[in-house]
Formats: C-alpha cells, sequence, structure tokens
C-alpha cells in the first residue's frame, strides 16, 4: 500500500476516516481501524472488489472470534481464513 505514496495514502485514509492519524511510518497503521485500511486498499487500488470482500469477511470472522460470546469457528473455516489471508496479498 505504501508503494502508492504516502500523500496517496492519507488522502484516501481522511477520505474514509477524517479522525485517522496521518501515515507518515509504517508503525502509524498500528493506529488506523482495520476496516478503514481495507477501505483504503481498495480505493487506491491494491485490492480489487472481491478481494475487498474476502477480507471484509475475515475482519467479521476475526471480530466475531475475537469478543466474548458463544461462537466458535470450526477448523474448516480457520484453515479458510488462513489461506485467504495468506494467499490475497502474496498472489
Amino acid at each position: 500500500m505504501l508503494l502508492r505514496g504516502m500523500p496517496t495514502v492519507n488522502a484516501s485514509m481522511q477520505k474514509h476516516d477524517h479522525k485517522a492519524r496521518r501515515v507518515i511510518k509504517i508503525d502509524a497503521f498500528a493506529y488506523i481501524k482495520d476496516s478503514t485500511a481495507l477501505l483504503v486498499t481498495k480505493g487506491i487500488g491494491v485490492l480489487d472488489k472481491q478481494e475487498n470482500d474476502t477480507f471484509d469477511e475475515a475482519l467479521d470472522l476475526r471480530n466475531c472470534c475475537g469478543h466474548p460470546g458463544k461462537y466458535e469457528s470450526g477448523i474448516k473455516k480457520v484453515s479458510g481464513f488462513i489461506e485467504n489471508v495468506v494467499s490475497i496479498p502474496f498472489s
């Protein structure tokens, strides 16, 4: 994403979340909401619609599993999650 240039990334980020911190170095992404980062990657052309939808689903699954509740995902769901999250950025 940073290969597109900091001004492009920051402009897209401000468009989607005007309260987001400006990205000056890679460590600044720790303070950016995951949903905002996904919108930025789609907005600047890093991800296409299908890839973005896949990451949105993965974020929803992570949030379901990461917060207290009765939901427990199965091994196949987890395997698919890992496959998608790893294969898309490295394809």
